[in-house]
């Protein structure tokens, strides 16, 4: 072999060594995804019966079946749907009750969604269920009432025949597909009688791979603000952790729990860690550890931020001072924020993005 001839193949050998190196390096490096960029087009939702309306949460099946709840001041607009063109209050009068608030909202897909919420006549408040089963909507008193004047806060399943719905005096119920069942709370240091209301359940998360997780929030005069945090261990809830914290319990595709509030915080098994958003936190939508929605709101304003794994990016063109964000959805690559104007009447306010192709 002459001599320019091996010095070309000690270089491709050079190469080749020097690329599956480079190459070896390079397995597990995370790329963030880009923020998706949207088109928006922005909903009022205003009735003129209505003083005030705030919508809470926000729930889908896909992009033109969405529903919207809240605490409303007015009979039958606690319910707002939207067909992928308008939204229109769904009534849910009955003969035996004269309203029904509804609180929250989860389903399965558009024939299995359940709402949770209170429903009486003047003067009396109970627990109340509700169904949908693709031809109408049924009212479902629980089994047991525990009291006049409750609410049902939160309800979560991860299969129809396992779901929970919670409340204030740290009511919990339990559907195992047929009947719903009375389910119970043992707290570190039980409310005494007086404060007992307070103690509610704000919100159940979670899955059988990854574990179910429930959380309460409450008020004492002895202790002040709490919050616990309970994990379903051997066919019951046990307590795993206290503080002064409030929001809302997600968990990602991963199993990673976290938790709104005056920041976002993730579980780390242990405690809670800060994720330094310095924003109050209402709502997120979580499509994976790396792909997270958030509602930010401070007092210079309000925007949508988008989490890539590595930094948060906000969306500059929902950054505003006159509407107060609670909540967002991601489905069918359409972005869906859901907020309360404050300026003049508060009414509902819903933006739409639409993808950029």
């Amino acid at each position: 072999m002459n001599t320019l001839l091996r010095h070309q193949s000690d270089f491709s050998y050079l190469f080749i060594i020097l690329a599956l190196f480079i190459g070896c390096n390079q397995v597990g490096v995370f790329e963030p995804n880009p923020a998706p960029v949207f088109t928006w087009k922005q909903y009022l939702i205003d009735y003129d019966i209505c003083e005030s309306l705030r919508y809470d949460f926000i729930w889908a099946s896909s992009s033109d079946d969405v529903y919207l709840v809240g605490e409303i001041t007015c009979a039958d607009y606690d319910l707002i749907h939207f067909d992928g063109r308008s939204w229109e209050n769904v009534p849910l009068r009955a003969p035996y009750t004269s309203y029904f608030d509804v609180q929250n909202i989860f389903g399965f897909d558009q024939n299995n969604i359940w709402i949770c919420g209170d429903a009486g006549a003047e003067g009396t408040r109970v627990d109340m269920l509700g169904h949908y089963d693709g031809s109408g909507w049924t009212r479902i008193p629980p089994p047991y009432i525990v009291r006049e004047h409750s609410t049902l806060y939160s309800i979560y399943g991860d299969r129809p025949d396992n779901i929970w719905a919670g409340g204030n005096y740290g009511t919990l119920y339990h559907y195992d597909g047929y009947i719903w069942k009375r389910d119970t709370l043992i707290f570190p240091n039980p409310p005494k009688a007086e404060d007992a209301v307070q103690y509610g359940i704000q919100s159940i998360i979670g899955n059988e791979i990854h574990g179910y997780y429930l959380k309460t929030h409450g008020w004492t005069s002895d202790v002040g603000s709490i919050a616990y945090l309970f994990r379903y261990e051997q066919n019951q809830w046990a307590c795993i952790d206290s503080g002064d914290y409030a929001g809302i319990l997600y968990m990602s595709p991963e199993g990673t729990l976290y938790i709104t509030g005056s920041n976002l915080r993730k579980w780390n098994g242990k405690n809670w860690t800060d994720l330094n958003l310095d924003y109050l936190v209402n709502g997120i939508h979580v499509e994976s550890d790396h792909q997270i929605f958030a509602t930010l709101n401070a007092t210079s304003g309000s925007t949508i931020a988008y989490f890539n794994g590595k930094e948060w990016i906000e969306y500059d063109e929902l950054r505003t001072t006159k509407i107060y964000y609670f909540d967002v959805l991601y489905i069918d690559g359409e972005l869906f924020v859901l907020g309360q104007r404050w300026e003049g009447k508060n009414i509902g306010v819903v933006w739409q993005g639409k993808p950029v192709l």
